[in-house]
């Protein structure tokens, strides 16, 4: 059995720090992933006119990305990585770490897998 990939999809409720800019959400995403072991190749993001934010970092492993509600104070993270080079579990926790959620709802998804069932 062969695994493509891993991926890594979280809920941050209630969190204690949200960033005021989507520059920094951008900064806060590309630092975990590189402290995750993953190789950035772009990044894109929007700020909507009611302080929501969203960005997307394409890393040579596949993608990261956050949804800011500020008005809910709730991050919706998304980290799918293939290969070995880079955790997701530990973007994530670096992530939790920087949000300080009261509360969040995980799941870990392994995709790609093949082989006799």
């Amino acid at each position: 059995m062969n695994i493509r990939g891993y991926h890594v999809i979280a809920d941050f409720f209630d969190c204690r720090k949200l960033p005021t800019t989507v520059e920094s959400l951008k900064e806060i995403l590309k630092c975990a992933c590189r402290e995750a072991g993953a190789t950035i190749l772009a990044t894109v993001s929007h700020e909507f006119s009611d302080g929501g934010m969203s960005c997307v970092v394409l890393l040579a492993e596949s993608h990261c990305s956050a949804h800011i509600w500020p008005e809910h104070r709730y991050v919706s993270i998304d980290i799918y990585t293939c290969g070995q080079s880079a955790d997701p579990w530990k973007v994530r926790d670096l992530l939790y770490e920087y949000f300080m959620p009261y509360r969040s709802k995980n799941e870990g998804l392994t995709r790609g897998v093949y082989g006799a069932l």
